[in-house]
């Protein structure tokens, strides 16, 4: 059964490393993207079968990531925050999130590797 996965993330290049990255390295997944908040809100409140949101939380012409990722939890979706600003992430919102990255001290591979532990559990 494949299973869905939104990339919220203005950034190009950090978009095609995390969609190249779930492809390789995590089985019967298909990754959604999104470049902008809208975007992001569309396919979340229109995709039945999304299991996970890997979402920034500060971008250009990207509005609030918080607000994607409560949108998320709201259907029940899983999401992993990867970003920057994680000072600016609300506990409610951190607290209800399967985990909460750093740009700058975790990988793409942690990504993978939550993805994958969260499927077989």
């Amino acid at each position: 059964m494949t299973r869905k996965i939104l990339i919220a993330e203005d950034n190009e290049t950090v978009q095609a490393v995390l969609k190249f990255s779930i492809k390789m390295f995590c089985h019967d997944i298909e990754s959604l993207t999104a470049t902008t908040r809208e975007e992001a809100i569309s396919i979340i409140a229109s995709t039945d079968d999304l299991a996970f949101v890997v979402t920034d939380l500060r971008m250009p012409n990207f509005g609030d990531g918080e607000t994607v990722a409560e949108a998320a939890q709201q259907k029940g979706i899983s999401v992993i925050v990867f970003s920057t600003s994680l000072g600016d992430l609300s506990e409610i919102v951190r607290n209800n999130c399967l985990a909460v990255l750093s740009k700058e001290n975790d990988s793409v591979m942690d990504i993978t590797t939550l993805i994958n532990d969260s499927l077989q559990s």
